[in-house]
């Protein structure tokens, strides 16, 4: 598992890249994550090279958002427009539901 942390020197630079996008900017992360678990296992090759997910810490809230292959473009749009109002957590896609939600509340 790759772990990126939002810390004060990674935030800046992130906001810049995707700020250059503009509205756009979900499409830019997801294009990064994309890139970082390999272009490759999204066609279903399996490289063992790459990473299994990636995960994104917000430096101000705690939050942890876990990005895996094959997620929608909806996730990525979710993850830009919204974020988690509870707090710290790891936060997951549900895909059934649309929506990001806590790693505790996916059985429920």
């Amino acid at each position: 598992m790759l772990v990126l942390l939002t810390t004060s020197a990674l935030g800046p630079l992130l906001e810049a890249v995707f700020e250059h996008f503009g509205g756009e900017a979900w499409k830019a992360l997801q294009r990064f994550v994309r890139q970082i678990l390999g272009d490759d296992r999204l066609a279903g090759d399996g490289d063992s090279a790459h990473p299994e997910a990636v995960v994104f810490q917000s430096a101000t809230t705690g939050a942890q958002f876990v990005f895996t292959p094959g997620m929608p473009a909806l996730a990525f749009r979710r993850a830009i427009e919204q974020a988690p109002d509870g707090g710290p957590g790891r936060w997951v896609w549900d895909s059934a539901r649309g929506k990001w939600i806590k790693f505790e509340e996916l059985s429920t």
